[in-house]
């Protein structure tokens, strides 16, 4: 029997990453629309021809269970709050397949946090100008959660983690 209960219900997504049902959408308070960034196992050069701006601080947005772009969910108020506020990169990891109630949310924030770690490694290899003492990551609900375990991965050299209503 499982640790976390009774899992008959829960739907299993896929554990490799990165993988298409974790997305990244980069917004800049240049730009001020979405660009998606699409990763692979294989490559990561999409990545050189994303529009960062590369002399802002990167902020990772993580939302709450089923928060996506187009949801009524916060991030469609923060989005813009924060582009209005300050010159900045504002990445939105939209990972709604993994929050959706049947997949029993909460088991998968490591392996969510995992991919994330991981692509941000990517951005600070191609992008030297970022680095984990310059991005900020706000999560809220279960983005909380997930951003306390991306943090783990870079042994406390996050600038800041905004952890907002953890889930419990």
């Amino acid at each position: 029997e499982s640790p976390f209960g009774d899992m008959k219900y829960c739907f299993a997504p896929s554990l490799v990453c990165p993988n298409k049902d974790v997305k990244f959408y980069l917004f800049t308070s240049k730009t001020r629309t979405q660009y998606e960034l699409s990763f692979s196992e294989q490559t990561t050069e999409q990545i050189l021809d994303a529009p960062f701006l590369v002399d802002k601080p990167l902020k990772i947005l993580l939302p709450g269970a089923q928060g996506t772009l187009t949801s009524d969910a916060n991030p469609l108020l923060l989005i813009p709050a924060y582009l209005n506020s300050s010159e900045l990169n504002l990445l939105f990891v939209d990972y709604s397949k993994y929050s959706d109630v049947t997949f029993c949310p909460l088991i998968y924030t490591t392996h969510l946090a995992e991919c994330i770690a991981k692509v941000l490694l990517n951005i600070y290899k191609y992008f030297q100008m970022f680095k984990p003492e310059n991005t900020h990551i706000v999560g809220g609900s279960m983005g909380s959660l997930v951003s306390s375990h991306v943090g783990s991965h870079f042994n406390g050299s996050i600038y800041r983690i905004t952890a907002l209503d953890p889930s419990e």
